[in-house]
């Protein structure tokens, strides 16, 4: 870090101010070009300060005004942490002579500026701009210098009137930059022609800013680009809910309610052009997005193809021996729905087994493996996240890895090695099963990549509780499998001896039915795996919260804090995730109440060394084997200059989150229920009250539940217990897998 050049004993310590200055040198900017941190000379003092920030853009020689304040870095000491860099141009001599010897054009250096500066004084930036012939007379300049300095201001205005072109429409200046950085000096030409291209081409920049900024320069209400640019807000809006398609009547309805008027003139015209281009697909009065269209329509005619496929030929002697042999091999004893899921593994090419906790889904699973290593077949393992991957694992003791790790997925070319043209091997060999767990949480487009990668002669076998809460991404694929009727599916409904005394698995199995679980209230005498604690007002069950985790789930029942997990339904309210990972943050991290320590604003949320954090979204670049939605790990350090931060993962993998990245990172002392699928923990608490009451139905409270191993806490109201059970209220998704895998079985 460069050592500051006369002591700030005479700029302002505290509270926001303003400098203006020349940029002398560029420190450090961050590899997505958002943070940056530089020398700048103060004009009105000569002094150095090191200014940290994110401007539009920036090069030594710019001068710039700066807004904010002064901090002290824990690592490198004092800094103006600047909230605002903005071009501007100096208005003294002197400030003029400093700017053009700044370094801007090479060759010019104090002498020539001062030259320049006493030819045309205050006029000289005029006179650049408009007579550069002129100032190409002065001594020592020339015609080069003089067209050189022309394009560095021209440059520079460029950049303040975008930046002010963009501010002026309500961007923040984080968006505005980001804007610039995609589309450069062409950023007012291009956003003027058609604004909505920022939604299609921008992360974070959706189409309600694209509109306010169309409506700000004068688009019409119901214009082509602005009615094109509605369609495909919520095409994307619908697949992030997780629908696969919008009816067409669904798309008019939320297209009038979105763009405020009566009627969508020539919709139809638009569609086809839309279609006809490529970006979607309109059948059965369905409208999808391409992707998604090609992923059902691949998924459906693959499954539809494989189940009409005879898979090994094996007589039923061969396969009474095979179970026999594996029972007395393991020492267990199948029941007559997992003989029938064994019976289906082997002789049909797709197979389904699905059921609740307890009900030897697992221990299914190990046998498979066990019987098909015996007969000498190749087999992979996978599931959509690392978590279920490793337990899958550890379960079979054997290898499993996540979807995208099994087929190789490319970060750099955003696409898989595996796949059609390319199928699936291990050791070189074509694989002859794959076992694929926890699939309830697999989209219609990684469902897609994964048969597409499959063998001609392969099985598939897909384990998963269809009860569980569908997917993140869209459709409802392992539902669909089972609704279609037409996929061999083995329903394990039995629950286990040793499960059976588990009150956890009871009341899992409770709420699915519909049944009001009895769950025992703490009393001192009765011992169980699983209670209710009443408790009513939000404040209560903060006050609860605080002794469970600072003390009596540690000295009491011997969890660790990385033991335990807590769930919400909602991110809002007193009782959402916000609130709550606030609270437990203080209550739990020393370090987020010391004034000294380094830590990073990420959204609303502060994140220091030591805080507990999750993955919000997939994200596949960020590592190889990919960090996955609700992954979770400890923040090991923090770079404040930089904008990063380390974080251990829960698998040990250490991952750096730069600047551009942080903000998948959230707080994760509590997560949501949908956050929480395919994790689990040895000791759960529920949040469970009628603060939550929408949210409140039997699906998320049954999801909920099932994340514990070992012990469960639900703290809440019965009142608010019973009404999730009794609701049934689950959104359905718009997806026509089950229909077109009917259809295409019957072809």
């Amino acid at each position: 870090m460069i050592k500051q050049e006369k002591v700030l004993k005479n700029l302002p310590e505290k509270g926001e101010k303003l400098y203006q200055g020349t940029v002398k040198r560029i420190i450090y900017t961050s590899p997505e070009g958002l943070y940056t941190v530089f020398l700048l000379k103060v004009e009105e003092t000569g002094e150095n300060i090191i200014v940290t920030g994110e401007p539009l853009s920036l090069e030594p020689g710019n001068y710039v005004s700066v807004r904010g304040e002064f901090v002290r870095h824990p690592k490198y000491g004092k800094q103006f942490s600047a909230s605002s860099i903005v071009p501007v141009k100096p208005v003294t001599n002197e400030g003029i002579i400093r700017y053009l010897s700044s370094g801007i054009v090479k060759g010019i250096g104090k002498k020539l500026a001062a030259k320049i500066v006493d030819a045309f004084g205050v006029q000289t930036f005029e006179m650049i701009k408009k007579f550069p012939d002129k100032v190409a007379k002065v001594r020592g300049i020339g015609k080069k210098k003089a067209l050189l300095l022309k394009e560095a201001l021209e440059k520079e205005e460029t950049v303040q009137k975008t930046l002010s072109f963009l501010l002026s429409h309500g961007l923040s200046l984080n968006l505005a930059r980001k804007v610039f950085l995609r589309f450069k000096e062409k950023t007012i030409e291009i956003i003027s022609e058609n604004p909505y291209i920022l939604a299609e081409c921008l992360k974070g920049v959706g189409f309600i800013t694209a509109d306010r900024i169309a409506i700000g320069l004068g688009f019409e209400p119901a214009s082509e680009k602005r009615i094109r640019g509605a369609v495909l807000y919520l095409l994307e809006r619908a697949k992030d809910d997780g629908h696969c398609f919008l009816t067409k009547a669904e798309l008019h309805n939320q297209l009038l309610a979105l763009l405020g008027v009566e009627y969508v003139p020539d919709l139809e015209k638009q569609l086809e052009r839309l279609q006809e281009e490529g970006v979607i697909v309109i059948e059965k009065e369905c409208i999808y997005l391409t992707p998604l269209y090609k992923a059902e329509e691949g998924v459906a005619r693959f499954i539809s193809e494989r189940v009409s496929e005879k898979g090994e030929k094996l007589s039923s002697e061969e396969i009474e021996k095979a179970l026999n042999d594996t029972q007395k091999e393991l020492g267990i004893q199948f029941n007559a729905a997992q003989r029938l899921a064994v019976r289906l593994s082997l002789s049909k090419k797709v197979t389904v087994i699905t059921g609740g906790p307890g009900c030897g889904k697992t221990t299914l699973t190990r046998a498979l493996v066990n019987l098909l290593k015996q007969r000498n077949k190749t087999i992979a393992l996978c599931a959509p996240t690392g978590r279920a991957a490793q337990r899958l694992a550890q379960a079979c003791s054997d290898k499993a890895k996540t979807i995208h790790r099994l087929l190789k997925y490319n970060p750099a070319v955003h696409s898989f090695y595996y796949g059609a043209g390319m199928p699936l091997r291990v050791n070189e060999k074509l694989i002859d099963y794959l076992i694929v767990d926890e699939s309830s949480m697999i989209d219609i487009t990684l469902a897609f990549h994964l048969v597409s990668a499959l063998p001609s002669s392969a099985h598939v076998i897909f384990v998963g509780d269809a009860n569980q809460l569908p997917p993140v991404g869209a459709g409802t694929f392992f539902m669909d499998l089972v609704s279609s009727g037409k996929v061999p599916t083995a329903v394990l409904t039995e629950v286990y001896r040793q499960a059976e005394r588990s009150s956890i698995i009871r009341i899992a199995h409770e709420i699915n039915a519909g049944i009001i679980p009895a769950i025992a209230v703490p009393d001192g005498k009765t011992k169980t795996d699983a209670y209710l604690i009443p408790r009513s007002r939000p404040e209560e069950i903060l006050s609860t919260l605080k002794v469970l985790l600072t003390r009596q789930l540690r000295e009491q029942f011997g969890f660790k804090t990385e033991d335990i997990l807590v769930i919400t339904p909602t991110n809002r309210g007193p009782l959402g995730t916000i609130t709550l990972n606030r609270y437990l943050q203080t209550l739990l991290n020393p370090r987020s109440n010391s004034m000294s320590e380094p830590f990073l604003e990420v959204g609303s949320e502060k994140i220091f060394i030591g805080d507990k954090v999750y993955q919000k979204v997939n994200n596949y670049d960020i590592h190889p084997d990919g960090v996955f939605n609700g992954d979770t790990g400890q923040v090991i350090d923090i770079d404040a200059k930089e904008q990063s931060c380390t974080v251990k993962l829960w698998d040990g993998r250490v991952i750096t989150y730069t600047s551009g990245s942080l903000n998948q990172l959230g707080l994760a002392y509590v997560i949501t229920v949908h956050k929480s699928q395919g994790s689990e923990a040895p000791c759960v608490i529920v949040i469970c009250s009628t603060a939550h009451y929408i949210m409140l139905e039997k699906q998320l409270m049954y999801t909920a539940v099932t994340r514990a191993k070992k012990f469960l806490l639900i703290i809440g109201s019965k009142k608010a217990l019973i009404t999730a059970v009794r609701r049934s209220k689950a959104l359905k998704r718009n997806s026509r897998l089950s229909e077109k895998i009917k259809e295409f079985s019957t072809c």
